[in-house]
């Protein structure tokens, strides 16, 4: 279980829509997490998406904030699946309306061993909390996707849980 509540952490944190430029560490934590070839492959997707967003409005069309979901989310599906150990493959992500959608591959866990209860309670417990950090990266997350995240599980290729993250950031004891 902690396999996936770090997961949904690495997720998040490496993940943020944070508008600053890549600072060293950061992009050693992302080698680290993903590889060098995925990471490489990040860093050129979103210079090309910062010359394209420039050449936009250069030509004076509006860019807007659907406009940045959009390419966020064409960017990160470019270099999925990431497979982040044994147990979880992070293989697709969506926009649900104002929602980000992470959808993961659970392995070498039964159906049973994620729907427990109390597992679903932490896992739940760990999306909100890092959802509501109080963060830069955080903060843009919600600028981009106020209604929160959710997380979709899958065991076999078979959608089994569903978590979303409360926009108001209450955790549901």
């Amino acid at each position: 279980m902690q396999k996936i509540i770090c997961f949904i952490m690495l997720v998040m944190l490496q993940f943020g829509c944070d508008n600053s430029p890549l600072e060293k560490n950061k992009i050693d934590r992302l080698v680290e997490n993903i590889g060098a070839e995925k990471t490489e492959k990040l860093l050129q997707l979103i210079n090309q998406a910062d010359d394209e967003k420039f050449n936009t409005s250069k030509n004076n069309k509006p860019y807007d904030l659907d406009d940045e979901k959009k390419t966020v989310i064409s960017i990160l599906k470019q270099i999925l699946p990431i497979k982040f150990n044994d147990n979880l493959i992070w293989f697709d992500i969506e926009a649900n309306g104002n929602a980000l959608v992470y959808k993961t591959e659970v392995k070498g866990i039964t159906k049973e061993d994620l729907l427990a209860s109390e597992n679903i309670k932490n896992i739940g417990k760990a999306i909100t909390e890092i959802y509501c950090q109080d963060n830069v990266q955080m903060k843009n997350v919600k600028k981009y996707f106020s209604e929160g995240v959710e997380f979709m599980f899958y065991v076999e290729g078979q959608k089994l849980l569903i978590l979303k993250s409360p926009a108001d950031c209450k955790i549901n004891r």
